[in-house]
């Protein structure tokens, strides 16, 4: 009873750490005028969002995705830009 006690409580926390989620935000504006992006497409791993009107993004990811892959920002008319992902949790970007 005790290994299957030990073996349930390894493979159930093993999986809260693998499927951790990170909040990340910021905000995308126009490299050239300094304006909100509105309606940029914000992907990481499988996770996507989309900037709101003033260009503010919100996003929970799974820590392994976002280390893995980075943040991809992709908006219409502009060149896509790829983001490594460091320490920090907010970022501000310009496209």
């Amino acid at each position: 009873m005790k290994t299957i006690t030990a073996f349930c409580f390894l493979f159930f926390w093993g999986q809260a750490i693998f499927a951790q989620l990170i909040h990340i935000h910021g905000r995308v504006t126009d490299a050239d005028s300094k304006r909100n992006l509105p309606g940029v497409s914000i992907i990481v791993g499988e996770s996507i969002c989309i900037s709101d009107s003033a260009g503010y993004f919100h996003l929970n990811v799974q820590a392994a995705a976002i280390k893995r892959d980075g943040l991809i920002f992709s908006c219409i008319g502009y060149m896509q830009k790829k983001v490594a992902f460091d320490t920090s949790n907010s970022y501000d970007i310009e496209l």
